[in-house]
């Protein structure tokens, strides 16, 4: 069979992080040997230099690859020969979604496991009702070998080297039943954790490819903050990381990227994007416009109107379109304690 060019989005199209596929039937032992192999080569490969990661930086590369793969497949028709730094762009992202899938599969199904040996002790009416009739009896076997006294390193050994013989997807449909019906205490487990390891089922499941996977992936927060403070595979997020996901809320994280000097990029992506800049300029600003953000849902509003003064500082105040005609900010209307709107005055036109 001959092989579709890879200088044409045919090629990119048909990559497996961008398709579905159903895998919830491979042997949870498969998998989990797959995990240890992975672990071990990240963790202890001597010719690997850094065996965790930052999510900040990880968060941009996949945001700012994905707009750019998203403004060439605009650009150019499926087989059409794409020239050398739409082919570097593809490429690049074809890198980032091979790293970041593998990475973020491994770490979610890990945390999840961990987690879930906070379910307080349930009684039989409800494994057998919650579980075993839906998913077997080997998930319960491999849960109740889970001591008490078991850290977060013991649950992850015993899952890597006694996984149970079952399909995969049935082990973590069983490991997200848990966190949304059974009972956990304190902060532990709960709706928030069963979103973690749901994004990894629907993976599984085949309902979304990893592509969608890891772009969930990045905002999903457990009961303290984003799930990336586990002490595996990734370094602790930082306090620009929820700005990080903000920006990209409104669509601006090459902006980001470019005002703030190719931050979290290698070199060689860093020539990449300055190419991409430099071959469609009319997509790109030059800076994050934090009204915007603040518009399109932002949540770290502390950050943003910190950034919304500075942007006036150094950029001028923003324009402001009100059905299509440019306004500008008078003031606000207190319409109840602590509730306001704003109130725009109409230039006048010539």
């Amino acid at each position: 069979m001959k092989q579709i060019p890879d200088n044409t989005l045919a090629h990119y199209d048909r990559m497996p992080q961008v398709r579905v596929k159903n895998l919830s039937a491979i042997n949870c032992q498969l998998f989990a040997a797959n995990v240890a192999a992975y672990r071990g080569r990240i963790e202890n490969d001597p010719d690997v230099e850094v065996n965790t990661v930052s999510p900040d930086a990880e968060a941009l590369r996949f945001y700012l690859f994905n707009h750019l793969a998203s403004l060439v497949r605009e650009r150019f028709t499926t087989h059409e020969v794409l020239p050398g730094w739409a082919q570097a762009v593809m490429l690049a992202y074809k890198n980032i979604l091979c790293e970041q899938g593998l990475r973020l599969t491994s770490y979610m199904a890990l945390i999840s496991i961990r987690e879930s040996r906070h379910l307080y002790q349930m009684d039989d009416s409800w494994w057998t009702t919650q579980i075993e009739k839906k998913y077997g009896p080997k998930f319960k076997v491999f849960h109740d070998n889970l001591g008490k006294s078991d850290d977060s390193d013991a649950v992850v050994k015993k899952f890597l080297e006694h996984a149970p013989a079952m399909p995969v997807g049935d082990f973590f449909h069983s490991v997200e039943t848990t966190f949304f019906e059974g009972s956990y205490g304190g902060s532990f487990g709960g709706v928030p954790w069963g979103n973690i390891t749901k994004c990894l089922t629907q993976f599984l499941d085949g309902k979304t490819s990893q592509e969608m996977m890891v772009d969930t992936a990045y905002t999903l927060a457990h009961n303290n903050g984003p799930m990336f403070n586990k002490g595996m595979l990734y370094d602790m997020y930082s306090p620009a990381f929820k700005t990080i996901l903000d920006v990209q809320r409104s669509g601006q994280i090459p902006e980001y990227v470019f005002e703030n000097k190719g931050v979290g990029l290698i070199s060689d992506y860093q020539a990449i994007y300055a190419k991409a800049r430099a071959e469609m300029p009319e997509c790109f600003g030059k800076y994050v416009d934090w009204f915007k953000v603040e518009k399109d849902g932002g949540l770290n509003l502390k950050a943003i109107k910190i950034q919304q003064k500075l942007q006036e500082e150094k950029y001028g105040k923003t324009p402001v379109y009100l059905d299509g005609k440019q306004v500008v900010y008078t003031g606000e209307f207190k319409i109840a304690p602590g509730v306001a709107v704003p109130i725009y005055k109409r230039l006048e036109t010539a």
